[in-house]
């Protein structure tokens, strides 16, 4: 192994941190730009755009938020639910087990909006 290696690990650990600010200002710069589009389609009242350049539409998904961990999975347990646990609830779990026995204690729910864009193939 020679010094030239290290330099040109260096160098490319430096690239890919210098790409990835970036791609982190560009994500942001996304977000803002979603949020400017959801904020125009509700303000012409629609939640759906369809231009030359491809189709949006506001998408609402409702997500759980557990509000007492203790008693949430003191629920999962007492029902063999621990198919509900990711690093956070698993929403579609969440929901089908909702839609079958009710509402789950120490869980509430909030309705998250997204944008959803469907591109034109050429």
């Amino acid at each position: 192994m020679d010094a030239s290696m290290v330099a040109r690990l260096k160098d490319l650990k430096d690239k890919i941190k210098h790409q990835n600010h970036l791609i982190d200002g560009l994500k942001a710069e996304q977000k803002d730009l979603e949020q400017e589009i959801i904020d125009a389609l509700d303000g012409d009242q629609s939640s759906l755009s369809r231009t030359a350049f491809g189709t949006v539409s506001i998408v609402n998904e409702v997500i759980a938020s557990p509000t007492d961990w203790k008693e949430f999975e003191q629920y999962c347990i007492d029902n063999n639910a621990l198919y509900l646990f990711q690093r956070r609830v698993s929403n579609v779990a969440w929901r089908e087990e909702v839609a079958t026995r009710g509402p789950i204690p120490g869980v509430e729910s909030f309705t998250k909006r997204k944008l959803s864009l469907t591109s034109k193939t050429s």
